[in-house]
């Protein structure tokens, strides 16, 4: 429930997934988290199946939502 509320609220969404180069979609979670910080407002990132390894620094108001926290793994270097 509470993931419908906040992308019902969100001014923009983002599509994260490493395996796409696909229109519409960022193969980083930071370059996602650098346009939607652009654009300012409430935000939503989702993060699609993979292994993520970066750092991320955030600046917005900026909610990050993975497909499954079973196929998620975003881990810092």
């Amino acid at each position: 429930m509470r993931n419908n509320a906040i992308n019902s609220a969100a001014s923009h969404r983002y599509i994260v997934d490493n395996t796409s180069t696909g229109i519409g979609t960022y193969q980083t979670i930071q370059s996602a988290i650098n346009d939607a910080n652009s654009v300012g407002g409430s935000n939503v990132i989702f993060i699609r199946n993979g292994v993520y390894t970066e750092n991320l620094t955030f600046f917005a108001e900026i909610h990050v939502i993975g497909s499954d926290r079973h196929v998620v793994s975003i881990t810092g270097t």
